[in-house]
């Protein structure tokens, strides 16, 4: 093998090798990666996959240096309780609140926040995130670099040693609005051609095509240079010694780790690098690439948040390098063999799996639908690798600052530590031990623009709350001045626009050759699986598409490109325009709150919150309670569980069927054996529901 002198000298992020791409299709979305994983020119496995799944229709891929892919990898980090996953432990409690996957952007967010926390002793990867939002039924790509830094183009993705062969293949086969088998072949083809052409990635693909309604994966062979496919039989070892290593791991979340440097007695300081591979039923489970004085093995178990006591084989090939003057390259192997026993366990912790489904080990925690969570009253806190719950001060109680983003110093969310105390922050005024927000009408002083409450209102620069541009003031409400329809103008009855709604994806109260343009959306009641209202009027349907100019149907764009706060904007739904031309326009209402004729009213209100409407009500009614006050209850089919109202279905997924009766399976905390390996016991509904991906 011809190499020049300074080749073995390889980027860091280079070492390992791979390649991750990921495009948009018209209604879908690809992301593939190779399956090679090497040290420098030298392949470990032909089958390491770089790509996980966060939830049902959202994906991440993980190139770069493997340690740290395989640290940050959401399948395999119980034993590394790191920044990571403190991002899952979030995602996971966000779902459970929720009642909702998370969102390709929110996700790219948190994955950028975790990037950049550790800027100063960066992750050497560049992950790429790919899935369908759920909200808007939208393909989403990204990908970021080491800091963090997203970015989000309209085309497609790519991150790895690979990407400078990649980007013009790329470039040539990627078309817009691709559908499934155009977006998996076009994905297909610019890996090839990036395996054929980059040295350090290879050995076939694999493709992910993600829609709504399936994914789909399938397999890519490639045409490999010479020889077999590198296996654990393929290698000839001798033994150098051979050592027994115990270590029992009593906290959950330490690094089990072995010190090398007796074993070696620095007989091998002067080689150039060194391959970890540990087998686990003919796996390769993990392995690192360097040796300084002493080598620190990291130690995963084979399969995440289960009882973990094992005894692994770990070989370590330690190599050096010896170039001719000839340019000729001789590697010298050296091999040594451990055995290690290492136990553990993750049941029973805050975000984790109950321990029988009912027990959980921390202190003040709790077991609700099958994991931990902190009882009612407690708050999370990190307390430095572990999440503890904790009692926050309340309004009007001593606190102190704290200086972690991660921590809160008062138990109210709009609430801030201030001369000692809790107290609301601006903009929001106590109310029943709560910091809600002062809400303000037309003319009103305000500070913010969430305080405005008259429809398509906002606080000015003179802090009044008044009608945004292009709407003026009628009777003490904002009217648009203008209805600005793609093409042509409203469909008018009575000489009055005619209302509409959009209901999943109909289009209805609009005549022929006329469709539903929304102004505005309901923002409702997710958690109970309903079908997003958009409100809006009718407009013509437009003859001309391709000259057609983008803009909001009322109101005035947000001024600043490529951004749209969601605090009091919305991006406009026209099936006419593409979703990449979609303006940011003005939202009817702040954020948490719903148009219910010519008023704003806070929405998503839990039961025993005070309301007016039943709109406003998460998965409920509003009705007089026992004091004669108007409250949120649940609908019925709906039962109230840790303060939510709750039907009785999985969280993700569907339950378990019974093969043989086609009868759901019905389980309880005594009898969770009846479900099948991959579900877990719900036992408040008594339903066996699939285990959440990130921790399975």
């Amino acid at each position: 093998m011809k190499i020049t002198q300074n080749s073995k000298y390889m980027s860091i992020m280079d070492h390992n090798g791979g390649i991750v791409l990921a495009m948009r299709g018209g209604d879908c979305v690809t992301i593939g990666c190779d399956l090679r994983l090497g040290s420098r020119f030298l392949t470990i496995m032909n089958d390491k996959e770089k790509i996980f799944q966060i939830t049902r229709r959202l994906f991440v891929g993980i190139p770069g240096l493997a340690t740290d892919a395989q640290t940050m990898q959401v399948y395999c980090y119980c034993f590394h309780f790191s920044s990571v996953e403190k991002m899952l432990y979030r995602t996971s409690i966000y779902n459970l609140r929720e009642n909702r996957d998370v969102t390709p952007e929110v996700f790219s967010q948190m994955l950028s926040n975790l990037l950049y926390e550790n800027r100063f002793s960066p992750y050497f990867c560049e992950p790429v995130v790919a899935g369908i939002d759920w909200k808007t039924s939208e393909p989403y790509v990204a990908n970021m670099d080491l800091i963090g830094c997203i970015c989000k183009p309209n085309d497609f993705v790519l991150s790895g040693t690979g990407d400078l062969q990649m980007y013009g293949m790329c470039e040539s086969v990627w078309e817009k609005n691709m559908d499934r088998d155009a977006a998996f072949e076009a994905t297909a083809q610019a890996l090839l051609a990036c395996i054929e052409r980059d040295a350090a990635s290879g050995w076939g693909a694999v493709v992910y095509t993600i829609s709504n309604d399936e994914i789909d994966v399938k397999s890519i062979k490639a045409q490999y240079e010479t020889g077999e496919r590198d296996n654990e039989q393929n290698v000839r070892y001798f033994t150098v010694g051979t050592v027994k290593v115990e270590f029992v791991s009593a906290a959950s979340r330490q690094i089990a780790f072995l010190n090398l440097r007796m074993l070696l007695e620095g007989k091998v300081m002067n080689c150039d690098g060194v391959i970890l591979i540990a087998f686990q039923k003919g796996t390769v489970r993990f392995f690192t690439n360097r040796l300084d004085e002493f080598l620190i093995i990291k130690i995963l178990p084979p399969k995440p948040c289960r009882l973990f006591e094992k005894q692994i084989q770990i070989v370590i090939i330690i190599f050096t390098y010896l170039v001719t003057e000839e340019m000729e390259l001789f590697l010298f192997f050296t091999f040594i063999f451990l055995v290690v026993d290492i136990r553990g366990m993750l049941f029973g912790k805050i975000g984790y799996e109950c321990i029988d489904q009912k027990v959980c080990t921390d202190e003040h925690s709790e077991c609700r639908f099958g994991r931990c969570y902190c009882k009612s009253g407690y708050d999370y806190s990190y307390k430095e690798a572990h999440i503890a719950c904790v009692i926050l001060p309340k309004l009007g109680q001593q606190c102190e600052i704290e200086h972690d983003s991660r921590h809160q110093s008062c138990a109210d969310p709009h609430a801030v530590c201030s001369e000692g105390l809790c107290k609301c922050k601006d903009s929001y005024i106590e109310r029943n031990q709560r910091c809600v927000v002062d809400v303000k009408t037309l003319h009103e002083n305000c500070i913010s623009n969430h305080q405005c409450i008259t429809p398509f209102s906002h606080c000015n620069d003179e802090n009044k709350c008044v009608c945004r541009a292009k709407f003026s003031e009628i009777n003490g409400e904002c009217y648009p001045t203008k209805y600005n329809c793609l093409e042509g103008e409203p469909i008018l009855q009575n000489s009055q626009p005619i209302n509409c709604s959009i209901v999943g994806r109909q289009h209805l109260h609009c005549p022929e050759q006329s469709y539903c343009v929304p102004f505005d959306e309901h923002e409702g009641q997710w958690s109970c699986q309903q079908v997003t209202v958009f409100h809006g009027i009718c407009c013509p349907v437009p003859k001309r598409e391709i000259i057609l100019k983008p803009s909001c149907l009322v109101g005035k764009p947000y001024s600043i490109p490529d951004s749209c706060p969601t605090s009091s904007h919305i991006r406009h739904k026209d099936r006419f325009i593409p979703w990449q031309d979609r303006p940011c326009c003005p939202r009817a209402c702040p954020y948490g709150y719903g148009k219910f004729g010519n008023k704003c009213y806070q929405i998503n209100l839990l039961p025993g919150d005070l309301c007016e409407l039943d709109g406003q009500c998460a998965c409920g009614f509003c009705t007089a309670n026992l004091q004669g006050e108007k409250a949120c209850q649940c609908q019925p089919g709906f039962t109230e569980l840790y303060g939510k109202c709750h039907d009785e279905r999985c969280f993700h997924g569907d339950p378990a069927i019974d093969s043989d009766t086609g009868a759901i399976v019905q389980c309880d905390s005594e009898n969770e054996w009846k479900c099948p390996e991959d579900y877990s016991c719900i036992s408040e509904f008594g339903l066996c529901c699939p285990k959440i991906p990130i921790y399975t």
